[in-house]
């Protein structure tokens, strides 16, 4: 079973922290607004040559700081953490003393909790109040004074509006729950060695995940995979080194390959565009970036039943690659920061009747163990520490 505590912030791609919802933060200014509904930008050419000027800080005057466009709804706020749970099933069976075969299988809970609120000034209703009053511009266009109406009386409901309107669900908090991704692998032990300077257990392993996670609708802006959506394999090696009964090293080098795919996508008409919309639903193939990563490890063993450890683990992914059948669009920006890095520190500590069980001291055997994982760096990956809890049942 595995939890990770509250996620709010992220890795950005300068391997900065950041909060998770940055990029939608925003001023509703009128560059802004003209991309949410072009027709507006309309309004915004015959505002900015009107030669008006706008101060701010003369809103509360009786010209009401109408002295250059600075067309606004203010500022657009928005804020998330989340949080997934999630329960493995594990079996693995000994083929011979050396090889083992195994699977498991993921249960994924996933919370997404959001807020959001308009805040700041309301230029939109200062302009409007001017140009509508005697003093203001004569002739003035009907569908100039309706744009100004509309944009200076948004508000949070009339922002869902344009989701819906674009095909997407309203924005607001998911709780969703499924099965991941279940993954097939074997392991042999090609070395198992004791010199006089110590223990060795060297390993391969191989294996394989089978895309049965559910990938979440392009409509759902909020609600997060459940899998990768596509089959992969992975390799490893495994090295173990006990150069006294106190003390265990590890070590730990892993690849995994990414095979072509495909997912439901919305693909902007324009990279520059806001958002993409329904129109631009596709089936398209993705490539996930093939992942690379080492850990470093250290067992202290306190006694033959009890013993605490440590790693730190450095991974490295690629870059994703999509393909699609329209000509007309370009789906590289699709993988814009798409790259990942991180180095997380695991802590922690385990419990085994092993020893006992084979003394005939206790009647089951199994092991527990608990352990702490923190992601200290980062590049393009939330920041999401987590903790584990295992109960391994021997048969």
């Amino acid at each position: 079973y595995a939890q990770t505590g509250g996620v709010t912030h992220t890795f950005n791609n300068q391997s900065q922290s950041e909060s998770l919802t940055a990029p939608y933060n925003f001023d509703l200014s009128s560059a802004n607004i003209a991309r949410f509904k072009p027709e507006i930008q309309r309004l915004v050419d015959f505002l900015n040559n009107t030669g008006w000027h706008y101060n701010v800080g003369m809103r509360t005057d009786e010209s009401h700081g109408l002295t250059h466009d600075a067309l606004s709804r203010g500022f657009l706020s928005v804020d998330a953490q989340a949080q997934r749970q999630q329960a493995l099933l594990t079996l693995q069976y000994g083929i011979t003393d050396r090889l083992s075969l195994g699977f498991f299988v993921p249960y994924v809970h996933t919370q997404v909790n959001v807020s959001h609120s308009l805040s700041g000034a309301n230029t939109a209703s200062d302009i409007q109040k001017t140009i509508i009053s005697p003093d203001g511009g004569a002739g003035v266009s009907p569908e100039v004074t309706e744009g100004l109406s509309q944009i200076s009386n948004v508000d949070e409901d009339k922002l869902q509006g344009l989701l819906t309107a674009k095909g997407y669900s309203r924005f607001g908090s998911s709780d969703t729950s499924g099965l991941g991704d279940v993954v097939l692998g074997a392991r042999y032990c090609y070395l198992e060695a004791r010199p006089a300077s110590g223990n060795w257990i060297n390993s391969v392993q191989l294996g394989v995940t089978v895309p049965t996670g559910r990938l979440k609708p392009p409509r759902e802006l909020t609600q997060v995979d459940f899998g990768n959506g596509a089959w992969d394999a992975g390799l490893a090696h495994i090295a173990n080194y006990s150069p006294i009964r106190l003390i265990t090293f590890s070590s730990g080098l892993h690849y995994t390959y990414r095979f072509w795919g495909h997912r439901e996508l919305w693909v902007k008409e324009k990279p520059s565009d806001l958002m993409a919309d329904f129109t631009g639903a596709e089936n398209v193939a993705q490539r996930l970036g093939d992942k690379y990563w080492a850990t470093l490890g250290t067992t202290f063993n306190i006694s033959r039943a009890f013993t605490v450890d440590t790693s730190y683990e450095w991974l490295w992914k690629n870059s994703d690659l999509f393909h699609g059948s329209r000509a007309d669009r370009d789906y590289s920006y699709l993988a814009n920061d798409s790259d990942v890095y991180t180095e997380t520190l695991q802590m922690g500590a385990s419990f085994s009747s092993l020893p006992a069980f084979l003394k005939h001291d206790l009647p089951v055997p199994l092991q527990l163990s608990a352990n702490l994982y923190m992601p200290l760096r980062g590049k393009n990956t939330p920041i999401a520490p987590y903790g584990t809890a295992e109960l391994a049942l021997y048969f």
